[in-house]
């Protein structure tokens, strides 16, 4: 199954992708009631096995997808330190654009209704937006100019394996293993990077 977010009207599309070349629509929902601003300014979903999570502006919400045909609301979280987020075993992994919390946060997710920080990554006084996850690296932007490699072996545990100075704020356009291509967030510069991070 794939699940691709539709814009207008706001909702989840559920697409059986057994035959790549003929996708077919199993199912719909909306996470968020018709809240079109959701949708522009998601800060994400992830699914995992049978459980999906989406995430607004002010809310993190738990759906419980094992009969996709019929998602159902698991929770609703509002309280949450959670921003950009991937989600990986049992794992949620978020940078945190706030300084009451440092840049990345991991939570501990195997119950999923009751989830728990349990490490983090960084200072306080930096800000975390962007996470990309690739296997046992994590890159996140910092402070809106650093791109920084963690290493995640110790999932609970991130430690900071490679830095690079982009030099304006930007954004992580696409990648593909440790190779990112990154643009300004202002898009009148038409700026475009390539950092390969392989070493």
């Amino acid at each position: 199954l794939a699940y691709v977010r539709e814009t207008y009207p706001p909702r989840m599309r559920i697409l059986d992708i057994s035959n790549p070349a003929a996708p077919i629509l199993v199912g719909h929902f909306d996470p968020f009631n018709g809240d079109y601003l959701w949708f522009a300014q998601a800060f994400g979903y992830a699914i995992t096995d049978t459980i999906g999570y989406f995430k607004s502006v002010s809310e993190l919400k738990l759906f419980d997808l094992s009969d996709f045909g019929n998602p159902i609301l698991m929770t609703t979280f509002d309280d949450l330190p959670i921003g950009k987020f991937e989600v990986q075993g049992h794992y949620l992994y978020s940078t945190v654009a706030n300084d009451d919390y440092a840049p990345l946060n991991v939570f501990d997710i195997s119950e999923p209704s009751a989830p728990e920080i349990v490490g983090s990554w960084g200072s306080n006084e930096r800000l975390g937006s962007g996470l990309i996850l690739n296997g046992d690296v994590a890159y996140l932007i910092e402070d809106s100019r650093y791109l920084v490699k963690l290493d995640l072996r110790d999932p609970i545990s991130p430690k900071e394996i490679g830095r690079y100075d982009v030099g304006y704020d930007f954004r992580i356009n696409a990648w593909d293993g440790d190779m990112l291509i990154v643009d300004s967030r202002n898009y009148s510069d038409n700026i475009f990077d390539i950092i390969d991070f392989s070493t």
